[in-house]
């Protein structure tokens, strides 16, 4: 029987609230959006024992995870914030809507996701310990609990699971899961300490001393950002316990530790202290190090792979040395088969980009905050034509020396590289040959090719054998002479073939400048040119011009298709490579605008840059509804192109009088486009809009309130 009009006025029905109800059986419960495990902490059974408990509804007791309250706070934000047009369809609307929080989820929310969920539950824990507090201090307090019968309601699932603050000191045994901490006045000699009892190989107790106030001037992170990195530091060493502590790898133990630091707290920066006193040493072997001092290679392996690399290298040290683990993880999880000798050969290279020196977006995240490594006056050569260091001694095991190669000529440098015996013991570097060449960007160095840098060719020569070899006794001979390479226009990646992915190595050197050929043109033929301080952007040149801009996109049109063999490295871009693109939006954006017609090369570039700019084109012609309406000054009109075209859009007044005209005959891409109408002079009333677009015409209203 359907209510009465008097019991709907009593439950306060109206028009967002009909009086219907309906609820879901409880067998599909585990079913729905908000008890999916995927979703949610809290299972339907211990929502319903705690709504039991507590007499709320089991929908107020949800414990969400982040990813879920991401998404939901997200879709509140689009709808709030964000003008999502509606289009022509009646699905238009829900189609654009998914692809903003589609776009932003992926491009830039998904990315930080890591980051996030890492907050989230800091944040969880604070307010878990202040509740618990509380709960100690107002209902605990003077109380003697007895233990509860099994199976009977723990009030701690309310707040942390099971585990709550016992009501006297607890006894230190390995049966207790705190860490105890003491705080003790350490007068500036020591940031802190771990002390441990061992009980077994692999099973400690201890517990942590800290300083009272980190106040001395020896003391490089004062206050409580001392005590933050302290805390991270000498707990992760209580964790390390749990493994199979050797004394010959305490430099790993302490390197690893000081990296956790940052992890921990990654604005405090303590460990870039240690790094100066390291590039004195590099010549010695790693494990030579305090392992304070090592902690910039621990920074290398987490960004030069990922964070998880740590993970690997301490599940290998329960059964194997530190150095042997390294060695192990990466070949498991990266390198395949070069392992430690690899990971080392390019830590040696990103030394070198520190401080002045280094580039945003590549090598070291923190680099420009780093000191740089200095070369003695005999590393740091500068010559003409040829030069020969010969005999070059051998490195002890994990360590590095750098030779600066400096021409008195503005051209390309060729390297070649010979070994009396035992090539191996090289760790290889953005190649699997031996000998380790920097060049710039990373990636683009090829053995006994030419390459470059931004201040003479940098060559690392570095050790990373597992075995420590007799010291000097192997010797190389590392020959550097001068050299030029082959430039064929329209191939700025030097692959061969003239393609869409060409117009990549231009949006990336966008305006940077090179030095220009003795003949501007795009005709296809080869050129000798220098790629001595400017490496392969010398490709992208295409024109010759010296200045790396949208006119040398020309040049791929051109000689589309065209191919040549290739005599140097190539530079292949990854179009999907969104770390290294992000950096040049602005510049692909420009070159997109630029291009024009409907030639293949046109549209195959068009294709990939919409691609990598998240261009969407619609299917049809479409003038949207001006949003805000009515508005007061301003508003904004979009529409959509499914071509390019000369798009023209003027406002008239009801009399037919032209009141302004914010497009004028201004050629568009296909896409979809907002122009901003600022009505600040208009007076109040009903304004047309009217868009053309070659033969496409549409008309629409707008009102103005004052």
């Amino acid at each position: 029987m359907p209510p009465t009009t008097g019991q709907l006025e009593q439950a306060g029905a109206g028009p967002w609230n009909p009086g219907i109800k309906s609820s879901l059986p409880s067998k599909y419960l585990p079913l729905s959006t908000m008890f999916r495990p995927e979703n949610v902490f809290t299972s339907v059974e211990t929502a319903r024992e705690l709504s039991d408990f507590t007499g709320l509804p089991i929908q107020q007791l949800i414990f969400f995870r982040p990813e879920r309250l991401i998404v939901h706070e997200l879709l509140i934000r689009v709808s709030a914030d964000i003008f999502v047009s509606d289009g022509s369809r009646y699905e238009d609307l829900g189609v654009n809507f998914r692809s903003v929080v589609n776009r932003i989820l992926t491009g830039y929310i998904n990315p930080e996701l890591e980051q996030i969920v890492k907050r989230f539950d800091q944040l969880k824990f604070q307010i878990e310990s202040m509740v618990e507090r509380e709960l100690d201090e107002s209902l605990f307090k003077k109380t003697t609990r007895a233990e509860p019968k099994p199976g009977a309601f723990s009030f701690s699932k309310l707040f942390r699971s099971g585990r709550r603050k016992p009501d006297i000191r607890p006894i230190d045994s390995i049966e207790s899961p705190e860490q105890d901490v003491y705080i003790q006045q350490l007068s500036g000699q020591f940031y802190g300490f771990i002390v441990s009892d061992q009980i077994e190989d692999t099973v400690n107790t201890s517990y942590i001393m800290m300083d009272n106030d980190y106040v001395e001037s020896s003391y490089f992170s004062r206050g409580l950002d001392g005590m933050r990195v302290t805390a991270v530091h000498e707990y992760f060493h209580s964790v390390q316990l749990a493994y199979n502590f050797r004394s010959q790898d305490r430099w790993f133990f302490e390197l690893a530790s000081t990296w956790f630091e940052d992890v921990g707290y990654d604005d405090v920066n303590d460990y870039i202290q240690y790094i100066e006193s390291y590039y004195r040493i590099t010549g010695q072997s790693l494990f030579l190090s305090n392992g304070y001092q090592a902690a910039i290679f621990g920074k290398f392996l987490e960004e030069n792979y990922n964070i998880g690399i740590m993970h690997s290298i301490w599940n290998f040290i329960i059964d194997n040395s530190a150095v042997v683990s390294i060695d192990k993880a990466l070949k498991v999880d990266v390198e395949k088969s070069d392992g430690i000798k690899a990971a080392f050969g390019k830590f040696a290279l990103w030394t070198w980009f520190t401080g002045s020196r280094s580039i945003n977006g590549v090598f070291f995240e923190e680099a420009s905050l780093y000191p740089e490594i200095e070369l003695d006056f005999s590393d740091d050569i500068t010559f003409s034509n040829t030069v020969v260091i010969s005999p070059l001694k051998g490195l002890d095991r994990l360590a590095f020396q750098l030779y600066r190669f400096t021409p008195t000529h503005s051209s390309a440098l060729k390297v070649l590289f010979k070994a009396d015996n035992k090539p191996d013991v090289w760790g290889a570097a953005m190649t699997s040959q031996p000998p380790l060449i920097i060049s710039l960007p990373p990636g683009n160095s090829i053995n006994k090719e030419n390459v470059s840098s931004t201040s003479g060719l940098i060559v690392a020569a570095a050790n990373g054998s597992l075995d420590i070899s007799d010291f000097g006794s192997e010797k190389y001979t590392i020959e550097i002479s001068e050299g030029r390479v082959t430039v064929f226009p329209g191939d700025t990646d030097n692959d061969g073939i003239v393609g869409a992915f060409d117009v990549l190595p231009i949006g990336i050197n966008f305006l940077r400048e090179v030095p220009s050929r003795d003949t501007v043109t795009v005709s296809w033929m080869p050129f000798e040119s220098s790629t001595f301080e400017v490496g392969f952007a010398i490709y992208a040149d295409a024109n010759g011009d010296g200045i790396i801009d949208e006119k040398d996109v020309i040049a791929i049109g051109v000689n589309w298709g065209n191919t040549h063999t290739i005599t140097s490295a190539s530079f292949a871009i990854n179009p999907s490579n969104e770390t290294l693109l992000i950096h040049h939006r602005d510049a692909f954006q420009k070159i997109y605008n630029s291009l024009s017609g409907k030639s293949e090369a046109t549209q195959a570039m068009k294709a990939l840059l919409r691609r990598i700019l998240g261009i969407q084109v619609p299917e049809s012609f479409v003038l949207y509804q001006n949003y805000p309406n009515p508005f007061n000054p301003t508003t904004t009109i979009s529409f959509g192109l499914p071509e390019d075209k000369i798009v023209t859009l003027t406002v008239y007044n009801l009399l037919g009088q032209v009141v302004t005209v914010p497009i004028d005959n201004k050629r568009y891409n296909a896409g979809n486009h907002t122009v901003h109408l600022d009505g600040s002079k208009f007076s109040s009333g009903i304004y047309i809009y009217h868009l053309e677009a070659g033969i496409w015409r549409a008309v629409r209203k707008l009102m103005v309130i004052k």
